[in-house]
């Protein structure tokens, strides 16, 4: 039998899946109820914030020059 052995992650893997959890997957989930349902959704203020949120996470994990 196989025993469980917990992973402990480093700070920066931790915050980046809490970022993912946090703000990329329902800005994503946002996104496409706005592409399957369109203007059922509300007035196009409400749906363009998860589009800005979705930039700034890109922009955040876009590597520095």
């Amino acid at each position: 039998m196989t025993r469980f052995r917990p992973v402990s992650l480093s700070l920066r893997p931790a915050l980046l899946l809490a970022l993912a959890a946090g703000l990329l997957l329902p800005a994503l989930l946002w996104l496409l109820a706005e592409g399957l349902f369109g203007a059922q959704l509300g007035t196009a203020i409400e749906r363009h914030r998860a589009a800005v949120l979705l930039m700034i996470v890109v922009q955040g994990w876009l590597p520095r020059h």
